[in-house]
């Protein structure tokens, strides 16, 4: 235990400088429960963490330490893999990390993605990579997302959509695609913001790269990221989502 010390005072005495070379976690497992999207808990399960984070030191001072993060997310058809590696400030938090997920079981994300009224996703893996940067609580990370598999409920009508965009649009890009459909997509925001909240940008880039794909106009699919009160302006601040 170090003692803190607010470095006021008489007496007051300089904390200590504590350095951790390196920090390492192995085989790891964290269930998180959702239950902001499900009742019960959404409940996802993360295992074989492999973490490793170098040159710790407190009091934090303005140096990079590097950082890397393996780990697995087992559902119903596969095992997505997920990996982090890069560098980041621990004092500022500026980031520099390149991030790779490969056959992620979407079936297993259906609350956060599937509403009433859409197509019903019965098996489809995702392979992401992203390239993130945050410099003063700004994060910008270009991205390509690609959805290897997917496949609706044979019952279900053409009219129904996916990720706000037409099943059977996406039905005829599958076919030409050899049911691989790969997009561009972007996250951009201010972290400082208490109106940005990560989880929900992302997947507002994935539908308007989706649906830029699929060349599906973004005011149709406007309703769908806005549905919980995040209002944006139809037409020009739409199109702004595609830079």
């Amino acid at each position: 235990m170090v003692p803190q010390q607010d470095g006021k005072g008489e007496g007051a005495q300089e904390q200590p400088q504590i350095s951790i070379n390196k920090l390492t976690v192995h085989g790891g497992t964290v269930e998180y429960h959702d239950s902001e999207v499900a009742g019960p808990a959404h409940v996802t399960k993360i295992e074989n963490i492999e973490i490793e984070l170098t040159d710790i030191r407190s009091p934090l001072v303005d140096t990079e330490s590097t950082f890397s993060f393996k780990a697995g997310v087992p559902a119903k058809s596969s095992t997505g893999l997920v990996s982090l590696d890069g560098k980041i400030n621990l004092k500022s938090m500026d980031l520099d990390s390149k991030i790779n997920i490969k056959d992620l079981d979407i079936t297993h994300f259906k609350p956060y993605f599937q509403k009433r009224g859409d197509a019903d996703v019965k098996k489809g893996a995702l392979d992401v990579e992203i390239r993130a940067e945050v410099r003063k609580r700004t994060i910008k990370a270009p991205g390509r997302a690609t959805i290897k598999g997917l496949k609706f409920d044979e019952g279900a009508g053409l009219k129904e959509k996916f990720l706000g965009v037409p099943r059977s649009a996406v039905l005829g890009l599958m076919r030409d695609s050899k049911a691989d459909i790969g997009f561009n997509f972007i996250i951009e925001g201010d972290l400082s913001n208490p109106k940005f909240n990560l989880r929900e940008n992302i997947m507002e880039r994935i539908t308007m790269g989706l649906a830029e794909k699929l060349g599906v106009s973004p005011e149709r699919i406007v309703g769908r990221i806005v549905e919980k009160g995040v209002k944006e302006t139809i037409g020009k601040g739409i199109k702004k989502l595609f830079r």
